[in-house]
Order: structure tokens, then sequence, then C-alpha cells
């Protein structure tokens, strides 16, 4: 590994002296193998804190400056790939060059993972609510209080939280905000699941007639019917005679009164009843009047 450049003459006293011999060392390359580096990312690596060499695809590399016999070298990661963010490690990063080239160093990047997660507000004691994010990973919150889902998410992938079954003991809607967005580099934790109490309207109808509602849920065509809704919505009550009585009226009670539209604030279970009224129509000189839907007289 040395070529000498001086020899002694045994006949010169001088030789006999202590002296230093010139060397001409030979150098040998530091480098290794990177895997798991994601398509487009790039990790910056370092030999004893300079020589920065920049990978940006898998396979073998080396430093560009080569070291001397008995060296030390100390490989390290100086900046992380950040697209999507990962973090690359190191084995067999340091040691001593001794006679050849330095080709075992192994960096090993993985793509981090983050917590998907947020705050559960509204739900009543001794209730539960099963989430799920992207459509599984089922996760069960029985109180009031932060959650996060079991399986982490590698950095760039999408996630979207939704209610799997809601409360029921009592009944209650829980609705999610912020439930739709992408792993960034850190845990998402503005997910915000907020449940409200369901109450139940029922509509009783006499007679022969139909119930809408403004919002499209309460549609009682001739027949009672009832549906649920959230504590403090409003619903507008909308009345319409049977299509084949010429002439009518009718009376609200219960939650409702009057003899026009009703708008009922839920906040609580409640019955609105309607009574419909045929009006009695005298033709003179053509029968007596009578009290049939859809018929007039006789």
């Amino acid at each position: 590994s040395s070529t000498p450049l001086y020899w002694p003459d045994p006949y010169r006293a001088s030789d006999h002296d202590p002296i230093v011999i010139g060397l001409d060392l030979a150098t040998y390359t530091i480098g290794g193998t990177l895997s798991g580096l994601a398509p487009g990312n790039s990790v910056v690596l370092q030999n004893n804190d300079g020589d920065n060499l920049t990978l940006k695809t898998d396979g073998s590399f080396t430093f560009p400056t080569a070291l001397t016999f008995s060296s030390e070298y100390a490989v390290s990661v100086l900046t992380q790939p950040t697209t999507p963010n990962q973090t690359c490690t190191i084995t067999n990063e340091s040691g001593v060059v001794s006679g050849s080239d330095i080709t075992d160093i192994d960096v090993i990047c993985v793509t981090n993972t983050y917590t998907i997660g947020g705050t559960v507000s509204g739900l009543a004691p001794g209730n539960s609510v099963v989430l799920q994010n992207n459509d599984g990973n089922d996760l069960t919150v029985n109180a009031n209080d932060s959650f996060a889902f079991t399986t982490a998410l590698m950095d760039g992938s999408a996630n979207t939280v939704t209610v799997l079954t809601h409360p029921t003991t009592p009944n209650q809607n829980c609705t999610v905000s912020n439930d739709v967005g992408t792993v960034s580099g850190t845990d998402v934790t503005d997910v915000e699941v907020t449940c409200r109490n369901l109450y139940q309207l029922d509509v009783v109808i006499h007679d022969s007639g139909s119930v809408t509602s403004d919002i499209g849920i309460i549609d009682c065509p001739d027949i009672s019917c009832s549906e649920n809704f959230v504590d403090g919505t409003k619903v507008e009550l909308t009345a319409e005679l049977n299509p084949t009585w010429t002439l009518g009226s009718w009376t609200w009670s219960g939650a409702c009164s009057g003899d026009a539209g009703c708008t009922i604030t839920m906040n609580a279970d409640k019955t609105a009843m309607i009574d419909f009224h045929c009006e009695l129509i005298n033709i003179p000189d053509s029968g007596s009047p009578i009290n049939t839907p859809g018929v007039l007289w006789e």
C-alpha cells in the first residue's frame, strides 16, 4: 500500500540517525447502498460532516472524496426526504479504512406515518359512536374527548372520517367537520365530531289530506307518519286538502294550532294532529248536499 522513496546507505553515518521516510499513500472510496427512497424524493448524505452527496434514486452510491489508509469515516444524513416526508437511517455508518473501498454502508428510507384524530363533543352520557377512516379502521368512542384511529397513514395519504353507527341510547345524530384531508408531515388532530339529540315528530292525520315539511323529510300523503329531527331543528309543516275535495279546511292540535301552517322547534318528542274537513255545498234544485270526499252532491 506504500512505496518507500528513500533507501539508507549502510556506509553513511547519517543514515543511522532517525529519519522520516515519505510515503505515497493509496486512497479508498466510501460508499454503500440506498433503498426505500420514494419516487421524486431526495436525501443528502455527509461523510465526516462534509463531502455532501445528494441521492435521488435507490442504488449504490459513492462519496466524491476518497480517504487514505487508516482514515476514519462517519456517514450521516444531512437532509431527510420531504416529498413525501421520510426518515432515512444508516447502518455500518462508521469505521476505519483498512486497505479496500468501503461498500457496505446501508441507507434505508421509510415514509413517515401520522395518526388521524380529533375531538368528540355532545355525546350523551352512556352513549357511543362508531367512526371510520377511509371506510375502515372502525373506532368506538364512548365519551366526549380526543380520539385517534389506531392505524396511522403514510405522509401524503388522503383521509376521510365518517360516522358508521350513530348513538342510540338516547338517539343522537353525529356530524363530522374537517372530515376530509391529506396527511402532510404531522398528525391530524382537527377532526370534529359533534353529536346532538334526535327527537321524534309524529304527524297524525284525520280524514283526507296530506302534510309535508319545508326540509323534505315529512311527507304524509293521507296517512299518519313520523320522522326524527336533530335537537333545535325548526320544522315548517304545510297541509293540503285531498285533491278530490273541491272545498274544505283543516284544524291543527297538539304541537300545532290554528288553521294555517305550523312551525315546530324540535327540542323534545312532539305530536302534531290535523283534522281535515270537507265543506257542505248546497246546490239548488240539483239534489241534497253530502259530505263524501270527491262528491259534492247527489
